[in-house]
Formats: C-alpha cells, structure tokens, sequence
C-alpha cells in the first residue's frame, strides 16, 4: 500500500488496504489492511506524514471528527457479537482499554474525549439481539448507563447534547427520539431508524424524517416540520465537509453552523423520484426541482453556496444561479443529444458533459458547446486538483472476457481553444486529488471477483508519470 501526501517518496505499508475512516477535513485517518475472512485486520493510524500500527486484531474501528482519537474493537466474538473496546489517542501515542463485552457499533464526539458504547447484550435464538444498555463516557471519566434500550445517535463534545432513541426492541424501525442537554433529557418525536439522521458541527441541531415526512430541532427545543419528504443528504459544496456515522441508521454531521440555509434532497419513496430544495434561515422550505432518482448523482453545488446545477429527466442541465433566492429561475444547458454526465470547474466558467452517444462536449462561458472527443467512459470524467481542466479517457472499447473498458487517457484545459491532449493508451480508470494522478491499466481480475488487478502509474503533477505498482488492486 502507497500513500502519497506532497513528499519526495510515499508512505509504504506492506500489507493490503482494506478500508479506511478519516477526520472531518480529510487530513488525517485510520485505515485497516491485511483483512481476513472474518472481517478482523490490522489499523494503522495516518497524521498526513507518516503511519503507526495500532492493533492487528480489530474488527471495527471509527476516527474523531478533529482525527485525533481512534477508538476501535478488538477480541470480536461471534457468537456473542460482542469484543474489547478500545481508545487511541494520537497526541500520547498510547492506546487504553475502555470496556469488554461491547457491540462493535460505538460513537466519538468530534474532539474524541467523550464516548459512547452499547454493553449488557442480551440475544434471543439465532444470536439476535433483543436488549443492551448505552453507556457515555464524559471526557474520559467513567462510563455511566443510560436506561436499557435506549440507542445513542449522536454525541457532542463534552456531551453537551446527548440524543437517543428508546425503542421497545433492537431491530425495531422507529423510535422515540430524545436530547439530553444538560441535565434536561427532551422528547423530540417519533424517528423513522431506517431513514438518515443529520447534524450539524457541533450537534446543536438534528434532522430527522418520521411516516414520510422530515423534521428540525434546533437547541433542544421543539420540533418543526420542514419537508413531505424524508430526508435523504445535505447537497453541499465539494469542499465542505461531512462524516459518516454507522450503526442500525445512518447518521451524517456536516460541518456547518446550522441546518437551515442548506439545500436538501428528499427521497419520494411513492413516485422514486428525488425532490431537491432550499431551507433558508427562518426554517422555510421551498422546492427547487424533482427528477428521477437516478439522476440525483448527477447535481452540484457551487462553492457561493448559491449556484446549483441537476440533470433534469429530459438529458438537459438545469443551472440555478442563486438558490437562496426564492423566486430564482432554473437556466437550460442543452446539448445536441441527452446529457447523461456533467461537471462544472470551480469557476463555473466551464461544463464539461457526455451525452447519450458518449460524446464529450465542452461549454465555456457563454459560447456554444463544442465537441471534444467520441466514446468517452462516463465514469472516467474528472477534473485536476487545480480546476483548470480535465482527464477522460476515450476510444474505449471493452474485453469480451472480463468486460472491463479501456481506452486513451487525455487531458484537456478549460482555456479557450484549447486541444485534448493524449496521455497513454489501454488505460481503464483514473483518480486526482491535492497530491497527484494515478492511471491503472489493467492485466486481471482479482480473486475477490468485483476488483482489478493493474499497474499502476502516478504523476505528482498530472505531466511526467512514472509506473509505482505492479499488482495494484483497483475498482
């Protein structure tokens, strides 16, 4: 495993990458390798610069928001499905053991001091859990129960806002949500376990959907009602940041101040259509546009937090310049045939998009769209670190034994009049970020049966690439 972070030589990790979970602005991280069948594997802890073993018999593990805590569950039983749960804390370099008999599901506050685990199983025939208790831990000191059955989904720092859900059995689909803020425990409502639940930075607010409609919170207080739609994401900038929570829901913390003054997808489970929208800051909603569910992949928010392009169901690009704005119009960007895939440069001074035909088209500014390159992979369309332009990769064609599509890599810059330029030839998937560019080309697939194995090339600066792996597992 190579990791390349700007220095003169990468990071070398000689064991396989499996997964990994990173801090909130993506600087630091845990990441496992060596994984075996039953899902146990070796963390590794990353501080941007260099990488430190932590255990080398976890099964799950989870990253503080600021990256400077890694808790993680080692000793898994599966019978019991239950292990050892433990802390890491980078600023000492030494990891302390919390507490056994611990589900493999647990959550850190963003400054990784306090924490919260589930303990006390107890499982029905087949191993089926049927009761626990949630145990919090505040800045270290010991953990202290809350009653049985109720279900930590989001802890703030200091746990200043404690909010659970108290469900009468484990694989229920609702419960009632409550917030602990100070010594003040408040029910908030009924919440749908199966739909997403979002925060903002520091926990003062949650969203929640319940029978197909979605609710705020804001600062303990009482409930309103927002959306006929269950929530789905926050429809954010590329550069704003956002972690994950896993347990029997999905939990999302988005580093804003506030919930409100966001725009929103909302999933129509009736009509399987996506439904986007903007909620300004006096907690009204207004509807922006609908399209089909498969065509919510295909949207973007301008880093003004204004700007807001979507793929509409008849292959047009819709622009709205400034969402914020209640009474602002959606602007048409045709192409010659349907649009499938698009991207705007940071700028939006330029779109790129493929229609139906894998055509790649480039529209800059307000000239008309000109025609780039034919059968370019849809999925292969990305910009540089920089914005200031393009890789595709075109003239693809497909192995008639493994499927897998290779063809010519190119770049080309968003400046005007400028000319793709060919790469390498065979090349079958490409990725930028801040440090470089790597290109695969692939030889085999992997014994796992959905992966590649390649050679793999990386440039630092997107012009000279040099091969650096010869069995890189892709895809």
């Amino acid at each position: 495993m190579l990791i390349y972070n700007g220095g003169s030589k990468p990071v070398t990790i000689d064991e396989g990458y499996s997964y990994s979970a990173s801090s909130m602005d993506g600087k630091k991280y845990v990441f496992m390798v060596d994984e075996d069948d039953q899902g146990v594997g070796t963390i590794y802890y990353y501080d941007g610069s260099k990488a430190k073993e932590i255990s080398d018999d976890v099964y799950s593990y989870d990253i503080s928001s600021n990256g400077n805590v890694v808790g993680y569950v080692t000793d898994y039983d599966y019978e019991d499905s239950t292990g050892t749960f433990n802390i890491y804390d980078a600023a000492s370099g030494k990891s302390k053991e919390v507490a056994d008999d611990v589900m493999y599901s647990f959550f850190l506050s963003p400054d990784g001091k306090s924490y919260a685990y589930n303990s006390d199983i107890e499982a029905g025939d087949y191993g089926v859990v049927e009761s626990y208790t949630s145990y919090i831990s505040v800045n270290g000191k010991k953990a202290e129960p809350l009653d049985s059955g109720m279900q930590i989904v989001g802890l703030s720092n200091s746990a200043n806002y404690v909010y659970y859900l108290e469900m009468d059995n484990y694989n229920d689909s609702d419960g009632k949500l409550y917030v602990r803020h100070g010594k003040t425990d408040t029910k908030i409502g009924s919440a749908d376990i199966g739909k997403n639940i979002i925060f903002n930075q520091d926990y003062s607010e949650v969203m929640y959907s319940n029978n197909g409609n979605t609710y705020l919170s804001k600062e303990a207080g009482e409930k309103e009602k927002i959306a006929d739609y269950p929530v789905s994401y926050m429809i954010v900038p590329d550069d704003t940041q956002v972690i994950t929570v896993y347990s029997n829901f999905y939990g999302f913390v988005y580093n804003v101040k506030s919930l409100t003054k966001q725009m929103y997808a909302f999933y129509d489970y009736d009509t399987s259509e996506m439904m986007f929208g903007y909620l300004d800051g006096k907690g009204e909603f207004t509807e922006r546009d609908t399209i089909y569910y498969y065509g919510a992949f295909q949207t973007m928010m301008a880093d003004d937090g204004k700007g807001f392009y979507c793929l509409d169901d008849s292959g047009k690009i819709k622009y709205y310049k400034d969402v914020t704005d209640p009474d602002t119009k959606p602007v048409k960007i045709d192409g010659d045939d349907d649009i499938t895939t698009f991207v705007v440069s940071p700028d939006q001074k330029t779109i790129y998009f493929i229609d139906t035909y894998e055509t790649l088209w480039v529209k800059r500014g307000t000239a008309d769209p000109v025609e780039v390159a034919d059968d370019v992979m849809t999925n292969s369309l990305i910009f540089s670190a920089d914005g200031k332009g393009v890789y595709f990769i075109s003239d693809y064609d497909v192995d008639d034994m493994t499927y897998v599509q290779s063809g010519t890599l190119c770049y080309l810059s968003n400046a005007k009049n400028a000319k793709a330029t060919e790469i390498e030839e065979e090349v079958t998937s490409v990725r930028v970020s801040d440090f470089g560019v790597v290109y695969y080309v692939f030889d085999e697939m992997n014994d796992d049966g959905y992966s590649y194995v390649g050679e793999a090339f990386y440039s630092k600066d997107g012009k000279k690439f040099e091969s650096v792996m010869d069995e890189a597992i892709f895809g």
